[in-house]
């Protein structure tokens, strides 16, 4: 292949990127884009003194529109209202066997040996990996990703995280984190996410970080933007030596990652010549193909030329054209996490939460700018004087102080034919009912209930049944909203889940024991627990990581609590359940009895440690002692 194959790589994937971004504007991004605008980041309108011009060079005093552009701003106050409904904190995560139990009936049936349901490695695996998905998002501060990305899933939407292996003290870790949507590009010819033959990530990166990661030459990339470094460097003329080609040049590279599962693209209806001849020896690369491409670069980044002139060539361009985290053998192919409150049948987008309130957005904002406009004129006062009126009282007029004493020459009486006031006529009361009348419309739309703020609404309840039936349905918004966030958190555990037992040795230093001396050849015969780390939870093959296991969240274990209620159920729950569980503990199975003393004290928010009954000790299990991905010999069954 000649550098003519790269240049047609690259070629393809650019015009795959821009037909991706225009069909993404139709289908999403106009809807989005103007909902995000309501959010009010710039004020500057609304505090342009007089005589100043706007943003388009004309002045606000003399334009006959409003001169105070106000923004009611209620897409903020409905990420604020609704955020702590769907989203408190990260969620305990559940590692599960995926194996289905098998019924003792069929082994009655069948007259044959049922294994047990569930087998000492499947427990293993379960435990360990629930141990660890419940530290990671620590790690990473997975709180600060989620509340980062929920609001443009309200607004917008759709929020996204992407999901890396990240260096941690303690060794490599994965990390889900946050991607703005108007960063992800999606195959334009899919109905469904699950469906697309590939994703666009688009990203920004200084220059010299992008050459020293790819290996290239820093002068073959093309800057998009200057970063504030270059900036200040050329306010202060400490770039004034260069000639002017060089001060244009910017530090801030904008690129694309391809995430392809067609192989590199010869397939394609707009293949260049120069792929099609190549077609052949493409087709023999695997069709899960990730590329990096950067505009104004004849090749892409992780395949540059000289890659193609080395003696292993295929088996090199096999390990640069890889997936950095082989998700797609998962049921969620992409190595992105996309959480749809409403998502589309017909496209691979989603529809924001506020579209059907956005029309009373938009009048809202016309309405109080108008409102507010009128209130600066009605309560202006016009005062006509005769010229005949002394200086000290037209000077007493001008300054508005309280109080103050001035000379007239003449008989006070004269003052009311010298002086007369203009008054405007009052603001119509009925503008504040068209008001509250749009305002309760929004409030439906988007399901901000007044219910949701602690008010009583403008009914009063006559009993606690009501109450709670009012609650139940004003809150069932909240609570789709919210299970759909579990569900999301359920997703990106399971991805992190895969990350991990593909990418993550046994992590010794959590677990307290030493590393062994010879990587290579690990000694498990004093690390217990990470020869068990290295024979159930470690595995070179992505089908075994992507299938093998369920993950998922508990239930309401991410939402904010009710703290009266949640006392009110640990009160019924002590009731009912203390008198068999102090039973039990007497007969010496204190289970029971600790697990409602945790149950107590997280609803109390009280430890309760001191009221746990302790522990008998039971038998040691047999733990491994052999290789990594491998079952040794002697291990339980």
């Amino acid at each position: 292949m000649a550098n003519s194959t790269l240049q047609a790589i690259v070629r393809l994937w650019e015009s795959q990127i821009e037909l991706s971004k225009k069909v993404k504007k139709r289908q999403f991004d106009d809807t989005a884009q103007r909902a995000w605008g309501f959010l009010g980041k710039s004020y500057r309108q609304l505090y342009l003194s007089q005589g100043q011009d706007d943003s388009e060079g004309v002045s606000m005093m003399a334009a006959k529109g409003p001169y105070f552009k106000a923004r009611r701003n209620l897409s903020r106050e409905y990420i604020a209202l609704m955020m702590p409904f769907i989203h408190a904190k990260i969620p305990h995560r559940l590692a599960e066997p995926l194996r289905p139990p098998l019924p003792h009936e069929l082994g009655e049936l069948l007259g044959s040996y049922v294994p047990p349901q569930v087998t000492i490695e499947e427990r293993l695996r379960s435990w360990m990996l629930t141990w660890w998905l419940n530290y990671t998002p620590n790690e990473t501060n997975l709180t600060h990703e989620l509340r980062t990305c929920l609001p443009e899933a309200l607004v917008k939407g759709r929020g996204i995280v992407w999901h890396e292996i990240v260096d941690n003290p303690m060794g490599p870790i994965p990390g889900s984190f946050y991607g703005t949507v108007d960063d992800l590009f999606i195959d334009p010819d899919c109905e469904q996410f699950r469906d697309a033959a590939f994703i666009v990530r688009r990203r920004r990166k200084s220059a010299w970080r992008l050459a020293e990661e790819f290996g290239i030459p820093v002068g073959h990339l093309r800057g998009k933007a200057q970063s504030h470094y270059q900036k200040s460097l050329e306010k202060s003329g400490a770039l004034s030596e260069l000639n002017s080609e060089d001060k244009e040049l910017r530090d801030i590279v904008e690129y694309y990652e391809v995430y392809s599962r067609m192989g590199i693209g010869a397939k394609l209806k707009g293949a260049d010549e120069a792929l099609k001849e190549q077609r052949e020896t493409l087709e023999t690369l695997s069709p899960y193909v990730y590329l990096v491409i950067c505009p104004g670069v004849p090749y892409p980044l992780n395949l540059p030329e000289d890659v193609l002139e080395s003696p292993d060539r295929k088996e090199e361009m096999l390990r640069r054209l890889e997936w950095p985290i082989p998700f797609h053998q998962a049921s969620d192919p992409f190595p992105v996490t996309c959480l749809d409150f409403y998502p589309n049948a017909h496209d691979p987008w989603a529809a924001s939460p506020l579209e059907g309130a956005l029309p009373l957005l938009v009048f809202l904002d016309h309405l109080y700018s108008y409102i507010i406009g009128r209130i600066r004129v009605t309560c202006r006062d016009i005062i006509v004087t005769s010229s005949t009126l002394g200086d000290a009282i037209k000077s007493a007029l001008e300054s508005g102080l309280d109080q103050e004493i001035v000379k007239h020459e003449g008989p006070a009486s004269e003052l009311a034919e010298l002086i007369h006031i203009i008054k405007f006529p009052e603001m119509r009361a009925e503008l504040w009912n068209v008001v509250a009348a749009i305002e309760r419309a929004f409030e439906r739309a988007s399901g901000m209930d007044p219910l949701l703020y602690g008010s009583g609404g403008s009914k009063q309840m006559r009993s606690a049944r009501e109450a709670d039936i009012r609650e139940g349905h004003v809150t069932s918004r909240p609570n789709d909203f919210a299970d759909m966030v579990e569900d999301f958190n359920s997703r990106i555990g399971a991805k992190e889940a895969i990350a991990t037992r593909l990418f993550v040795p046994p992590p010794w230093h959590l677990f307290g024991e030493n590393p062994p001396e010879d990587p290579e050849n690990p000694d498990y015969s004093h690390a217990p627990l990470s020869a068990a780390w290295a024979a159930y939870v470690n595995t070179d093959d992505p089908v075994l990581a992507a299938s093998y296991m369920r993950y998922r969240v508990e239930s309401g274990s991410g939402r904010r609590k009710n703290r009266q209620a949640r006392i009110a159920d640990a009160q019924n729950l002590t009731q009912l359940l203390i008198g068999p569980a102090l039973q039990l503990a007497t007969a010496g199975s204190p289970n029971q009895w600790n697990t409602l003393m945790d149950i107590l004290g997280e609803m109390y928010e009280m430890p309760m440690e001191r009221m746990k009954i302790a522990m008998q000790q039971q038998p040691q299990l047999m733990l491994p002692q052999g290789q990594p991905g491998n079952y040794p010999e002697g291990a339980p069954t």
